[in-house]
């Protein structure tokens, strides 16, 4: 009796055409099926698949060739700009043409540089495999730190193409440990991801490796602010970390700080602009602060000199401002708290003198005289939630 469940997370879909292959073996069709549920990035290095299958060298060389000879594994040589080639492993769940067992073994002799790759295949190729290396995937353990000097990541570089300078081996050396750390990085993020044991582990590792190797590290430092402005936001669910990948959450949240964060506006010293920000502080009973105000008179600003502000540019001499009532002074402490955010201050109360006995609408227009509050300054439910 066969018993299946419904799967809507971390699962891989595989056609039955492998499975009824008769030509492939138990371990072959197993360990084929294992690496078609591995992400689209994932490297095949033949020595951690032994270490993940318990299985020697032989038989993962007869298991690859195998793979290969069917049509399930086909063997790819690229070339980097400095001369450096590898060979990429293209894995199938639905076969090519079939090779010959000459033509399998041609194509293995891709792989003619074992020893200097990291691989195990040559008798007298040292494994550079680690033992903290994790056995699923052949990515550095959260047990504890990456070592010091990693291992190359990408194990099919070719010597033998290779020109013997240190310029070329140096470039070799740091794209290795280049994709050695991007991996590392993987999986620091899903240590540190909250939801990371109950995500889509699968689309977290396509969505990581569909970033560049920068966008990777920002999302990893990000993860903190992110988390932080959650709780500060009081949200009770944190979303998938590959929604966060794919998405890119840090850097909406680095562009909301950014729009968040006023940008100061100098303005000259005789404009009415200048002359409607002193207004504002002298209503507000501060004096402008001395990183404000320029050696040429002018000022810096950081809110927009919006209509109603740049109508307090015609406020009259201290001598014929009006005391004002209760009502009076909460609109005037309305309007400081909205644009006078420089110094510290006291509230304005009830008696205190202002230069109107309402301050200016939105529109700029200015009531001298008027003992009600303009319909368009203040409405009785915005009165009601001054405190």
């Amino acid at each position: 009796m066969i018993v299946r469940r419904q799967h809507t997370a971390n699962f891989t879909t595989i056609g039955n055409r492998l499975f009824d292959d008769e030509r492939l073996k138990a371990d072959e069709v197993g360990i084929l099926s294992y690496l078609l549920s591995r992400p689209h990035d994932w490297e095949v290095r033949r020595s951690a698949l032994g270490r993940r299958w318990s299985m020697g060298r032989e038989a993962i060389r007869r298991v690859i060739r195998n793979l290969v000879r069917y049509g399930y594994c086909i063997a790819e040589r690229k070339r980097l700009e400095n001369g450096t080639t590898f060979v990429i492993y293209e894995i199938r769940d639905d076969p090519g043409p079939e090779l010959t067992e000459e033509e399998a073994k041609a194509v293995l002799a891709l792989e003619s540089s074992a020893a200097a790759s990291g691989e195990i295949d040559g008798e007298t190729a040292p494994d550079h495999g680690r033992e903290d290396d994790d056995p699923l995937t052949g990515y550095p353990s959260t047990a504890g730190p990456p070592p010091v000097d990693p291992s190359p990541a990408y194990i099919d570089i070719q010597n033998k193409d290779l020109t013997k300078n240190d310029s070329t081996q140096k470039a070799e050396r740091e794209y290795a440990r280049a994709r050695e750390k991007r991996a590392a990085n993987l999986v620091e993020f899903k240590r540190r991801w909250p939801t990371a044991p109950s995500d889509d582990q699968a689309r977290i590792d396509h969505a990581w490796f569909e970033l560049e190797p920068q966008e990777g590290e920002a999302a990893l430092a990000g993860i903190g602010p992110f988390i932080a402005k959650l709780k500060s936001d009081k949200r009770t669910t944190v979303p998938a970390g590959w929604k966060y990948l794919k998405e890119k959450r840090w850097t909406l949240l680095a562009a909301a700080q950014a729009a968040s964060t006023p940008v100061a506006t100098n303005y000259p010293r005789h404009s009415r602009e200048a002359r409607a920000i002193l207004a504002l502080f002298e209503i507000g009973g501060v004096t402008v602060p001395r990183h404000r105000r320029r050696s040429d008179g002018s000022i810096d600003y950081n809110h927009p000199v919006t209509p109603q502000l740049a109508a307090l540019a015609e406020i009259p001499h201290r001598d014929a401002w009006v005391a004002l009532s209760r009502r009076q002074a909460a609109a005037w402490e309305a309007l400081l708290r909205e644009v006078l955010t420089i110094g510290v201050r006291r509230p304005i109360r009830e008696g205190q003198p202002a230069p109107w006995p309402w301050p200016p609408s939105v529109d700029g227009k200015i009531y001298p005289e008027s003992t009600d509050p303009p319909e368009s300054l203040m409405t009785d439910s915005d009165w009601s939630n001054v405190k």
